[in-house]
């Protein structure tokens, strides 16, 4: 009897500790993906993000045969889904275009607006030099029409942030309540810029990283010397909203001080 005891006490001791192994590997396996899975769509959407370009550098990308294609508009459409790549919008003849080279890079420049628009000095208000022929000089350098045509560099970067957030909000939803915040605090929060938010619940939030009667004693509404009430979905959702106004102006600052080379948009 008492082999049949020691027998079973060592497989169970064993049971417990290939269950924490994995407890473990699967902890490390979603932070990790989720970290590298942000480093990568940040280091694709630095290099391939608009930037400012004047006319010469437009004529050198076409005399060195690297632009794929053009499109234009009128302003920029950046909302909603912060992985996705900002696009031209507002008609074909506004007075913005952009070109993507064949190393993914996407420039920008003004170039005045179209017959729609009384335009008759090239110069601007600002002083800055209308050029509205290179549009056509940069569509006949791109070749067919491709306005459709997304770069390699961006879809991957596209594809890349829906990977990342696909695995967190899958992570959040079927895993156990969260300690620091409910479920729709950290939802709320994972739509700051930059995915942020996803940053701070894998540095902050404690995800199968304690057994459950561990866990159960921090949850609100369970008894216990360290209970505390979590921060609920309509605090993240203010928290997301201010995060957000915070980030642009930071993001601005940042831009005037080291230049859109560094800090683009």
């Amino acid at each position: 009897m008492i082999n049949e005891v020691w027998c079973g006490g060592v497989g169970w001791g064993v049971g417990v500790a290939v269950v924490w192994d994995w407890r473990r590997v699967l902890v490390v396996g979603v932070r990790g993906s989720l970290v590298v899975l942000w480093v990568l769509w940040a280091a694709l959407a630095w290099w391939s993000a608009p930037r400012p370009a004047d006319a010469e550098q437009a004529r050198r990308d076409i005399a060195a045969d690297t632009v794929t294609n053009v499109h234009s508009g009128t302003n920029w459409d950046d909302g909603g889904f912060w992985g996705r790549k900002p696009a031209l919008a507002g008609g074909t003849d506004g007075n913005l275009v952009s070109w993507t080279t064949d190393a993914g890079r996407v420039r920008y420049a003004d170039v005045g607006y179209g017959r729609s628009a009384q335009t008759p000095d090239p110069r601007d208000a600002s002083g800055m030099v209308r050029d509205r022929p290179l549009v056509a000089e940069l569509r006949t350098a791109a070749g067919v029409d491709r306005t459709g045509f997304v770069h390699p560099v961006v879809r991957t970067a596209n594809w890349v942030a829906v990977s990342l957030m696909a695995v967190f909000l899958i992570a959040l939803v079927a895993g156990p309540a969260p300690i620091h915040g409910t479920k729709w605090y950290w939802f709320w929060l994972c739509w700051t810029p930059f995915g942020l938010g996803v940053l701070a619940w894998v540095t902050w939030e404690r995800w199968l990283d304690e057994p459950r009667a561990a866990r159960e004693r921090q949850l609100v509404g369970i008894d216990g010397p360290v209970a505390k009430r979590r921060r609920d979905g309509f605090e993240g959702f203010l928290l997301a909203i201010v995060l957000g106004i915070a980030i642009g102006f930071v993001t601005y600052a940042l831009r005037w001080l080291l230049g859109v080379g560094l800090v683009p948009g």
